[in-house]
């Protein structure tokens, strides 16, 4: 934001640039440590099975955060508010 604000730049705009490179650079994280892991495992061992009752429980804790998050982006994705109010 403060580089959005220096640059006279749309906040909007400059998100909206940023989510295909990152989600490249996610795609390119997730595959080297795939390979890392499947060529070297004991750099990267199993932990212990959690059942599907207990995951869903540590969800239902962060709901607040996701909440949050969708509101922010979306509501500068939408147009609904500016990002000077969304922060």
């Amino acid at each position: 934001m403060i580089y959005a604000v220096l640059a006279e730049q749309n906040i909007a705009k400059l998100f909206s640039a940023a989510l295909v490179p990152g989600l490249v650079a996610l795609a390119g994280y997730l595959i080297t440590i795939s390979i890392l892991a499947r060529k070297h495992p004991e750099h990267a061992p199993a932990g212990p099975r959690i059942s599907y009752g207990n995951r869903l429980g540590a969800s239902r804790e962060i709901w607040p955060v996701i909440l949050i998050f969708a509101l922010v982006v979306g509501g500068i994705y939408t147009g609904a508010f500016s990002p000077s109010a969304a922060a």
